[in-house]
C-alpha cells in the first residue's frame, strides 16, 4: 500500500440537519499517524467510512482494501487470538517480544487485566498484515510503562495507521 487517500468526502448522518463532513480531503501515508480531536468530532465517524460499515454520501476512499480494526473495548478476545498463539513464525515472536507478551496469558482471557487483554488485541491486530491498521484509542487501558511499549513496537513493526 502506498497510502490511504480520502477525496471529496462529505458524509451526513440521517437524523442531522448538517453534514458532519463536507468535501474532506487526507493522505495517510504508511508510517505512524494518528487522528485526533474532541469528542463528537466525528473520529469513529471518519473511521467506520473507512473501514466501508458507512457510506459517504459524496467522495471516494482508496487503499482501504486490506483493513483491520483493533477495537476501544477490551471485554472480547479478538477472534483471530487461538491463531495468533499457535502460530509460532519469527515475526509472531517479535510482536509477543515487542508488547512483553506472557505465554501464560494465551488461553486466560478472563483473568487478564484490561491492559494485558489490549496488548493481546494490538498483537492479533499487528500480526494481520493489513494495509491498514486502525487501532480505536490504542493506549487506553494501559500503564504508562505499556503505553510505551505499545509506542516502541508500532515503531518498529510497519503500522500504516495508527489511531
Amino acid at each position: 500500500m502506498n497510502s490511504l487517500k480520502i477525496r471529496d468526502l462529505s458524509y451526513k448522518y440521517p437524523s442531522a440537519a448538517e453534514p458532519i463532513f463536507n468535501a474532506i480531503n487526507l493522505d495517510i501515508e504508511e508510517g505512524w499517524s494518528a487522528i485526533t480531536g474532541v469528542n463528537g468530532s466525528g473520529k469513529s465517524t471518519l473511521l467506520k467510512l473507512i473501514l466501508k460499515e458507512l457510506k459517504s454520501e459524496k467522495g471516494m476512499i482508496t487503499g482501504n482494501d486490506l483493513v483491520v480494526y483493533c477495537a476501544q473495548s477490551t471485554e472480547f478476545a479478538p477472534t483471530e487470538l487461538e491463531e495468533f498463539m499457535s502460530t509460532y513464525t519469527k515475526e509472531a515472536f517479535k510482536i509477543r517480544d515487542l508488547l512483553g507478551i506472557e505465554d501464560e496469558w494465551f488461553g486466560a482471557w478472563d483473568v487478564l487485566s484490561h491492559g494485558e487483554r489490549k496488548r493481546l488485541q494490538l498483537a492479533v491486530a499487528l500480526s494481520s498484515h493489513s494495509d491498514v491498521l486502525m487501532v480505536d484509542e490504542p493506549t487506553n487501558h494501559l500503564d504508562q510503562k505499556s503505553q510505551a511499549i505499545v509506542i516502541e513496537g508500532s515503531k518498529v513493526i510497519r503500522v500504516s495507521v495508527f489511531w
